[in-house]
């Protein structure tokens, strides 16, 4: 599996700190963050429950202060639209890796690759400005 690890260039949810360890999974879209400065981390990860169906699990720990508070962040927080738009770049990443190993690999982009990677583009950035017919459109 193919992993993208990432120091300093997400900040901080809880402090704004870019102290931070991001970490994909590009094949699952298994995350990992983590703040030196505050101990802020998030972590996904895919779990199979006892009847062997799979589950998206998310898992955060916050600091507290010196008063057993739960500091949340005067961050700005991401909102439903963000984080949706968030998701679709993770899964993105995990199309565009699949891709470029096949291309370094030499097996190049078999029948319609291609223009399903394009199509993952235009999903996840409707207003880029790709152009196309309308069967091309989603």
């Amino acid at each position: 599996m193919s992993s993208v690890y990432e120091r300093g260039e997400q900040a901080c949810p809880v402090c704004g700190s870019m102290n931070t360890g991001f970490d994909l999974e590009c094949k699952t879209n298994e995350q990992e963050l983590d703040c030196s400065d505050c101990g802020y981390s998030a972590h996904t990860r895919i779990v199979k429950r006892p009847n062997g169906k799979p589950f998206w699990e998310v898992m955060e720990q916050f600091p507290m202060d010196e008063n057993d508070v739960v500091r949340r962040g005067s961050r700005k927080a991401l909102y439903l639209g963000e984080t949706e738009r968030l998701f679709r770049e993770v899964a993105l990443a995990g199309v565009l890796e699949a891709a470029a190993q096949a291309l370094r690999s030499g097996r190049g982009l078999i029948g319609d690759t291609a223009g399903d990677v394009v199509r993952e583009i235009w999903n996840s950035y409707p207003g880029a400005g790709l152009k196309g017919g309308e069967a091309d459109q989603p």
